[in-house]
């Protein structure tokens, strides 16, 4: 996540803290819309007005993908009896 902070708000990713703010760090809702492109939309423009902190918006992402995995086995059982 600091990687992609570093790479949209074009700063030295060491230069990123676990608590520092989005829009602190300079950016703009032009950079939050390009860090979910570069996030490949894991997080939307809400989710980083929402989520501003660095370590909180990783953790909702982190959360997510553990939802997703955790809802895999439940469509493969689905699938699998209704076939």
């Amino acid at each position: 996540m600091a990687a992609a902070w570093a790479e949209v708000l074009g700063i030295p990713k060491d230069q990123i803290g676990r608590r520092d703010r989005f829009f602190d760090l300079g950016g703009t809702s032009l950079s939050a819309l390009k860090l979910a492109i570069t996030l490949e939309r894991a997080v939307s423009f809400k989710d980083l007005i929402d989520h501003p902190i660095l370590a909180d918006l990783a953790m909702l992402v982190d959360d997510r993908s553990v939802q997703r995995l955790r809802a895999v086995p439940e469509r493969l059982l689905i699938l699998s009896s209704s076939g």
